[in-house]
């Protein structure tokens, strides 16, 4: 059986649970997660999606992410991707919020309503292992690094505009606006 989503109208209220497929093509809107992971040098986690992906294969993408399941809160998401895709095990006191967004994309057949967050550690000494069906590669970048990959639009990241003008506000690292394809 497909992942069970949730469903929410337009004002953001709970429709009910349906198959992850049938959202998708059906366009409803629901939540999903991303999730930066940073060090204490401004170090980030980049993760290459799989190339079997069906969104965004083999880009350069947020530290990890997905689809809120079931009737999981955006924070119990979070916790659990960290740990089914990158073995990633977070403490929640040190995650932080940092806003939420809403993508429209694949001519809106995928209506997210996307929280955002950030993780603070020493990932480097962690013993790190990624989930082979959803990354390729994991890599780090500096802050500086990803601001210059933003604002020249490299075609080697993901699509996640909100994403990363997030993490650029929580360092208040000025960045210029990229315009909307």
């Amino acid at each position: 059986m497909d992942e069970q989503l949730m469903t929410y109208d337009n004002s953001g209220r709970p429709i009910g649970l349906k198959e992850r497929k049938k959202v998708h093509l059906d366009g409803d809107l629901h939540k999903t997660v991303q999730c930066w992971v940073v060090d204490s040098q401004q170090n980030v986690l980049l993760q290459q999606r799989a190339h079997q992906k069906q969104n965004a294969p083999g880009k350069w993408d947020v530290s990890f992410g997905g689809h809120c399941v079931n009737f999981e809160t955006p924070e119990q998401a979070v916790l659990r991707e960290a740990k089914e895709e990158l073995n990633l095990i977070i403490q929640p006191q040190k995650l932080n919020f940092l806003g939420v967004a809403q993508r429209f994309s694949h001519e809106g057949k995928n209506r997210e309503i996307i929280y955002i967050y950030l993780y603070e550690t020493d990932f480097l000494s962690q013993k790190l292992s990624h989930q082979n069906e959803e990354i390729d590669a994991l890599k780090t970048a500096t802050i500086t690094e990803l601001k210059n990959s933003y604002e020249n639009n490299d075609p080697s990241f993901a699509e996640r505009d909100s994403a990363f003008q997030s993490l650029f506000r929580y360092f208040k690292i000025p960045f210029q606006v990229q315009p909307s394809l």
